[in-house]
């Protein structure tokens, strides 16, 4: 259930799970 529905979830949890090391956050910086 967590592989097969998480398309959007895994990748939205990469993105906030390290933001700044991965690239610094347009909407926050602008």
């Amino acid at each position: 259930m967590t592989i097969r529905s998480g398309p959007h979830i895994g990748g939205q949890a990469s993105m906030i799970a390290v933001p700044s090391a991965f690239r610094p956050d347009p909407r926050r910086m602008r």
